[in-house]
Order: C-alpha cells, then structure tokens, then sequence
C-alpha cells in the first residue's frame, strides 16, 4: 500500500515501478510492475499489464490481459491475453483471448471466445464466440452471433447478425462491402459481393460473389449464385421467394 499515492499493489513485483502514479489497484504476480506515472489503473491476474508505463484509466482482469501495452489509456481486458497487444485507447474485449493481436488501432468492442483474435485494426464490433476471428485489418464491422463473419480478413463496414451470418466473406484487400446479413447463416456463402440484403435464415445462402440483391424471408433467394462477380439486383420478399433461382438478374418475388 501507498499511501501518499493511494496506490494498493498485492504481489510479487505488483507495481514495482510506480513514481508518481497515483490511484492505482495492482493485484497478481508481475502485474503492472512497470507502472511509473499511470494513473487510475486497475489490474487483476498473473502479468496483466505488465508492460503499461504511462497508460491511464485502464482495466485488465486474467492473466496476460493488456500485457504488451506501455502507454494505452481507457482500455478494459477481460479474459486471458485479451488486447494482449493494445497500444491504442479505447478498445474493450472481453473473453479468452479476445482482441489479443489489436494493436494501433482503438474503438473496438468484442465479447467472446477469441473474438476478433487476429485483428489489428479498429472501429469493429464482435460480439459471439469467434466473431471476426480471422479479421486483420477490415473496419467499420459489427458482427453479432456465433461465428459471425469468422473468415473475413480485410473487409470494411458490415453487418452480420446471426449465427454464421457472412461467415465466408473474405474480399482480396480493403474493400468497402456494404452488406448486411441478419439471420442464421444469412449469406453465409458470399465471398466478394457487396451491397447485399439478407434477412431470415437462410436468405441468400449460396450466393458468392453476386451482389446488389435483397432477400428477406426463410431460405428467400437461396440458390442465387451468378458464375462470376455480377450486380444481380433481384429483389425477393417472403418464406422461400426466389428460393429456386440461380442465375437470373433484376427480378422481384414477393410471396411464398
């Protein structure tokens, strides 16, 4: 305990470094021992932020959270190794490794078995086991279910809600896609398209590379799936519209 800086450190090397740091709560072997000048910082578990020197209004709860980070601030690591490799401010990840490679990037939130494990960029939202666990430098996601957009490497600025929802996506480079994918396996099998529509389980399920589609309803446009990258733009509205076809363009379906 330090009382002139209202520091608590509990264990072996606990805040061994602290200065002038102030307001500090330092539990576990090794945890924040490089602290200096940080502030208001809260670490719990075996090396968690062990590396932070300067960092502020941090939280690190497991062993190994927030463990590489020296001068992140307003963070919060939950889960062993989440944003192991934070050098940005304002990311929150919760869940064995979540978050563990973000690194200069800041705004991300995932929640979840190694939600967004391998991403180094931000701006993305993953909440699921193994959410955008492939994403490295996509932005701009928001992906919700279990293994939402799992394969996506580098894709901007989707939306994937349900169970596998875009989980094939996987454009080659930054690419602005634009889909929105709500329901289990909702797009599951697009790869490249962008500007798609698919809501209810199933919906446009096959479909790789079309894009500019819209499919609302159980299995709606199911089969849809053009030879090559193509604007398809059908528009299909009820339990199973559309289910049937495959290649046509620029059709409306509405009922069943």
């Amino acid at each position: 305990y330090d009382g002139d800086g209202f520091n608590v450190a509990i264990g072996f090397e606990a805040g061994h470094d602290i200065s002038t740091g102030r307001y500090n709560t330092i539990v576990g072997s090794e945890s924040g021992d490089k602290i200096t000048t940080g502030d208001r910082n809260n670490i719990l578990g075996y090396d968690a932020g062990s590396a932070l020197t300067e960092g502020e209004r941090n939280v690190a709860i497991g062993s190994n959270a927030l463990a590489t980070s020296t001068t992140a601030s307003y963070n919060t690591a939950v889960g062993h190794g989440a944003l192991n490799a934070a050098t940005a401010a304002e990311n929150v990840a919760v869940g064995y490794r979540a978050g563990s490679a973000t690194s200069s990037s800041g705004a991300n939130t995932y929640v979840g078995y190694q939600a967004g494990v391998a991403n180094t960029t931000g701006q993305n939202t993953g909440v699921g086991n193994n959410v955008l666990a492939a994403n490295e430098t996509g932005t701009g996601n928001t992906a919700i279910g279990l293994k939402a957009m799992q394969s996506n490497v580098d894709g901007d600025n989707n939306v994937a809600i349900g169970e596998s929802a875009l989980y094939n996506m996987d454009p080659s480079g930054n690419v602005d896609m634009y889909n929105v994918a709500i329901g289990f396996q909702a797009s599951k099998g697009c790869t490249t398209g962008v500007k798609n529509v698919s809501v209810g389980g199933d919906a446009l399920f096959s479909d790789d590379t079309g894009s500019a589609s819209v499919a609302i309803g159980y299995k709606a446009l199911y089969a849809q799936n053009p030879s090559g990258a193509s604007d398809m733009e059908n528009t299909s509205v009820g339990y199973q519209s559309g289910m049937a076809l495959t290649t046509g363009n620029r059709n409306t379906f509405i009922g069943t």
